[in-house]
C-alpha cells in the first residue's frame, strides 16, 4: 500500500542523482514537508489544497517569506510530478490549482505576523509576572488564563466566582487561588458588582493592554484578537498544525498568515482538551526538558554541532548529549580504539520548549524531532527521572546529573564498593585508589571478581557506586 513514506521515500532516491547544491536545496524542502506529514498516513498519495494551505501557514509562522514558502511547494511539486512519471501515485492538478492560494499569500502580506522576539517578550512577561505590583499583576493573571484556556473571554474570567473554580484546570487553579477569599463573591477583586459588563470590559481591555504595550508586547488589533494570535504562534511552536489551532479557536487568528482569506478548512480529530493542555504547558514553562533527536541517513553528530553553532542561524546551541563507548581491538600489533554510540543515530538535547521548533527549522534536513504518541503531535519530552536511569545505566553524565555517591563521606582505599549502574551493576568490589581529573572531577579505581571469579581492574564514575563498609 502506498503512503507518505513511499511517497517521501521516492523524493529522496530521486535527488540522488542532482548536483550536491540542489541535493542540499531539495533535502531541506524534503525534511520540512515530512516533519509535518505523518508517514503512517496517506495525505501525499492525493495531495489536497488544505493539505498544502496548512503546511505553508506552518512555514510562514516560523518566520519564513512568501517567497521562501513557494520555492518549497515548487521543489515538492516536481517531485510528485516525478512521482507520477513512475507510477508512484496518481495524477493531481493540486500544485496548479494552488499557485492561486500562493498569490493570494502575497497580497496578504501586509498583515503583521508574529516574530520570535514578539513571543519572547510575552513569554517573559509571563515567567515575570509575579513581580509586578498587585493590580499590574493579577490583570496580568487574568490576559494569562485566557492564554491557558486557549482564548477564554478576559471578562469572563473577570467574572469568574469562587464556586467555579473547581471547574477550571489545575494549572489555572493554581493561579485563581492566590486571589480568592471567603468573603467575596467573585475572585478578582475588580468592583464587578459595581460595574456593568461593558464598563468591566473596557477597564480589563485598557488595563491589559497598557501592560503589554508597557512591557514591550505587541498587540495585533483589539485584545482578543492578540490572545488568540499569540496562543497559536505558541500552539505552532509546540508542533501543531494550522488546522489543529483552528480547530480550537474555530479561527485563523489575525496575526496568523493569510488570515484574511476565505479558505478550506481541514478536518482535525485531535483532542482539544490535550492541545490546550500541552500548550498551556509551554507558555508556563521557563524550565530546559530533556528531547530525542534521530539522524537523518549519513548525517553526524559533527554536522549537528556545525549547523548549530554557524553563526547567523538566529538560535542558540542546546546542550547535546550523544553518548559513545570506547572499544579497544588489537589486531596483530596495531591497538585500535574505536568510538561506538550507545544508542546509533539518536541524539539528547535539552531546551526550552519553546525552542524547539524554530531549532529544528534550522536543522530539519539533518534530524527530526520525536514526538509524542497522543496524536496531537506535540515534541516528546524525556522525564528527568529517566533520563537519570539511563545516565545511570551507561555511566555516563550530562551537566544537570548532580546527584553524588550515595553517603555524604569520600570513600577510602581499602573500603567495599557496590556497583550501582553500568555493565558491572550489582557487583561488589575493593577501592584502590581515588583518582584525580582536574576540572573534570574525579575517577574511582577498583579490583572487582565478576560471577566466574575473574579479577577486574576497572574505572567507574562516583555517582554509579556506594560505599557498604569500612576495612
Amino acid at each position: 500500500m502506498v503512503n507518505n513514506k513511499t511517497v517521501l521515500d521516492f523524493f529522496r532516491c530521486r535527488i540522488d542523482t542532482l548536483s550536491i547544491h540542489s541535493i542540499r536545496d531539495y533535502s531541506k524542502t524534503i525534511a520540512l514537508l515530512s516533519d509535518f506529514v505523518p508517514e503512517a498516513a496517506n495525505t501525499l498519495v492525493s495531495p489536497s489544497v488544505a493539505l498544502l494551505e496548512n503546511w505553508c501557514m506552518y512555514l510562514m509562522n516560523s518566520g519564513m517569506t512568501v517567497k521562501t514558502v513557494a520555492h518549497h511547494v515548487d521543489v515538492v511539486s516536481g517531485l510528485y510530478r516525478a512521482a507520477v512519471a513512475a507510477g508512484v501515485v496518481m495524477p493531481s492538478d493540486v500544485f496548479t490549482t494552488f499557485r492561486t492560494r500562493i498569490r493570494e499569500f502575497e497580497s496578504a502580506r501586509h498583515f503583521k505576523s508574529i516574530s520570535e522576539t514578539d513571543y519572547n517578550r510575552l513569554h517573559s512577561l509571563i515567567c515575570n509576572r509575579t513581580k509586578l505590583p498587585l493590580q499590574e499583576a493579577m490583570l496580568t493573571d487574568i490576559f494569562v488564563i485566557s492564554l491557558l484556556t486557549g482564548g477564554m473571554s478576559p471578562t469572563d474570567i473577570a467574572l469568574l466566582k469562587k464556586e467555579t473554580i473547581n471547574l477550571q484546570s489545575s494549572t489555572v487553579i493554581s493561579i485563581l487561588a492566590y486571589y480568592q477569599e471567603n468573603k467575596r463573591k467573585y475572585i478578582f477583586p475588580l468592583a464587578q458588582s459595581e460595574l456593568t459588563r461593558k464598563q468591566l470590559e473596557r477597564n480589563i481591555t485598557t488595563g491589559i493592554t497598557s501592560i503589554l504595550s508597557a512591557h514591550g508586547v505587541k498587540l495585533f488589533g483589539s485584545l482578543p484578537d492578540t490572545i488568540s494570535s499569540y496562543w497559536a504562534y505558541a500552539a505552532m511552536k509546540c508542533g501543531y498544525t494550522a488546522a489543529e489551532v483552528y480547530s480550537v479557536s474555530g479561527a485563523y487568528p489575525k496575526a496568523f498568515p493569510a488570515a484574511a482569506r476565505k479558505v478550506p478548512r481541514q478536518a482535525c480529530t485531535s483532542d482539544k482538551a490535550s492541545i490546550i493542555t500541552a500548550v498551556a504547558n509551554s507558555l508556563l514553562s521557563n524550565s530546559l526538558n530533556w528531547y530525542a533527536m534521530k539522524l537523518r541517513r549519513k548525517v553526524t553528530i559533527d554536522d549537528i554541532e556545525k549547523r548549530l553553532n554557524s553563526d547567523g542561524n538566529g538560535i542558540q546551541c542546546p546542550e547535546l548529549f550523544y553518548p559513545c563507548q570506547e572499544i579497544t581491538t588489537r589486531i596483530r600489533r596495531k591497538t585500535i580504539v574505536k568510538r561506538t554510540p550507545v544508542i546509533p543515530d539518536i541524539v539528547f538535547f535539552k531546551s526550552h520548549p519553546a525552542e524547539v521548533y524554530p531549532m529544528f527549522l534550522k536543522i530539519g534536513d539533518l534530524a527530526w524531532c520525536y514526538k509524542d504518541h497522543s496524536g496531537a503531535g506535540s515534541y516528546a519530552v524525556i522525564p528527568r527521572q529517566v533520563m537519570e536511569r539511563f545516565q545511570m545505566a551507561i555511566g555516563q553524565f550530562t551537566s544537570d546529573y548532580e546527584v553524588g555517591p550515595i553517603g555524604s563521606i569520600t570513600p577510602r582505599p581499602g573500603e567495599t564498593i557496590r556497583i550501582l549502574g553500568g555493565i558491572f551493576a550489582g557487583n561488589e568490589g575493593e577501592l584502590l585508589k581515588v583518582e584525580s581529573l582536574n576540572e573534570k572531577g574525579v575517577i574511582y579505581r577498583l579490583r572487582i571478581l565478576d560471577d566466574r571469579g575473574v579479577e577486574w581492574k576497572i574505572s567507574v564514575d562516583p555517582r554509579q557506586v556506594k560505599s557498604i563498609s569500612q576495612p
